[in-house]
């Protein structure tokens, strides 16, 4: 009886960890397809503003006469933008911060908008 016994609580312990270990991957999983999506934004939007970027220094130039004059103006316009984001970094970063403590807090059917008695 007390083989019986302790024999189920190293089951137990056993499905524990294997539960803790499911988690885990899961919560790696969410994290590792997020940063993913984050990075091809990111790749996409840079592009994006490189073209924009490059548009609106022909256009300035064109208006102006002048080419360098019109990427100069660019240039400072994105210079500018920098400035912005160094001086709100730290409600970006805060931002960021809740992001990540939301994915590895949240329950998974909250990250997917399901529960488990609807499967």
């Amino acid at each position: 009886m007390l083989r019986n016994l302790l024999d189920k609580g190293l089951k137990y312990i056993e499905v524990k960890l294997d539960i803790v270990k499911l988690s885990v991957i899961e919560r790696t999983s969410l994290i590792m397809g997020y940063t993913m999506f984050m990075g091809f934004l990111m790749i996409a939007g840079g592009s994006v503003v490189i073209f924009l970027g490059v548009a609106l220094s022909m256009y300035l130039a064109d208006v102006l006469d002048n080419a360098a004059l019109g990427f100069l103006i660019t240039s400072g316009v994105f210079v500018l933008i920098l400035i912005g984001f160094v001086l709100m970094r730290r409600k970006i970063i805060t931002k960021l911060a809740d992001i990540f403590i939301d994915l590895f807090t949240n329950d998974i059917e909250e990250d997917y908008g399901e529960k488990e008695d609807e499967q």
